[in-house]
Parts: structure tokens; sequence; C-alpha cells
């Protein structure tokens, strides 16, 4: 069986609008600092992480806490909601709007459905290369997260998605390439 713990990052710092170089805010290292605690004698392998600041940070103390090589994957980035600013944009308003049409999206953005193809292909090859018993990390974002498990789970829907936390932990079991089972780890209890 193969083991791959999704985790969202840990608290970001809002006040940074660049949503690739947004950092980890105090809170956030905090947290992360506590959540590589949680990884130790999970025997990881491997973490995989988003190109975004906050997912880097998040997953560098896990890979500090446990001494294991991060590699950085372009495709499990955040859905683009534009490539420009919108200080006006309603952030939950426009989410609702992309889950209920997975086509919808900004003219310079991504639509749900292009950021969940971008993200299964990019899981699929790190499924496909990891060995059999063996654990990895994908740290990574909310959006894509919540896609994911919809995917492989209808009742994860809306409601959930907007439910995740920062950090959050999703364990996902795979017997070769088939979903055995998912889990939600409550790492509020688990700390």
């Amino acid at each position: 069986m193969k083991t791959i713990y999704f985790i969202r990052h840990a608290e970001p710092d809002r006040t940074v609008e660049d949503e690739v170089k947004r950092p980890l805010s105090l809170k956030g290292q905090k947290q992360s600092e506590e959540l590589s605690e949680y990884f130790v004698n999970k025997r990881l392998k491997y973490i995989y992480c988003s190109p975004y600041v906050r997912t880097r940070q998040t997953a560098n103390y896990i890979s500090n806490k446990n001494n294991i090589p991060i590699f950085e994957v372009n495709a499990l980035h955040e859905r683009v909601i534009s490539k420009e600013w919108i200080p006006t944009l309603n952030f939950t308003e426009y989410s609702y709007k992309q889950w209920k049409d997975r086509s919808y999206k900004i003219s310079t953005g991504e639509s749900l459905n292009e950021a969940f193809n971008r993200f299964k292909d990019a899981v699929e090859k790190i499924i496909s290369s990891t060995d059999e018993n063996e654990t990895v990390v994908i740290v990574t974002h909310a959006t894509v997260i919540s896609l994911f498990l919809n995917y492989i789970d209808s009742n994860f829907d809306w409601d959930s998605f907007c439910r995740i936390s920062t950090p959050d932990v999703f364990k996902i079991i795979f017997n070769s390439e088939n979903i055995i089972k998912w889990e939600h780890i409550d790492f509020s209890k688990e700390v």
C-alpha cells in the first residue's frame, strides 16, 4: 500500500497581496513546527510541494524535522483566480460560483476544471512514482485538495471545502493505483 498525506499549508500572512510570494504568518510558522512533530515516526520518503512560498515554508519544517528531501512541483499550485490582484473580489462568492459551474473563470484565471486536471495529473505521476509501502507528503492548497477529494468522494463538497483550515491534513491510502480509503486527520487533536 502507498500512503499520501495531503497538507494544506499553515496560516499565511494575508497582508501580502502577491499570491505566490505570500509567506506564513508568525502563527503559521508555529503551526508548521507543531505539524512537523506529527510526522515524526511516519517514515516519510519524500515531500512534494507547490512553488508558493507558504507551502514551501510549511514543507521545510516537516523536511527539517524528518530529514527528508522536498521536490517542488509547479502543477501543485493553487487555482489561479486572476493574474492581476483584484482588491474588490469577494473570494467566498467567487469560489461558490466556481463550485456551481466548474468551467467558470475570470479571463486571466483558471476554472476549477482546469485546476483539477492539472493537479490530478501531477498527483497521478507522484502516485505512480511512489513504491509500495512508501509514504509521501504533498503540501499544497485548499482548492486543489478539495477538488481531488471531491473526485474520490462526491460527499466532499462546497461545505467541506469551506471547513478546511490552515493547516489541514488528509491521509489517502492506495493499493497500487487504486484508492482504498481516505480520512481527515484532525490536526488540532493530534498535537
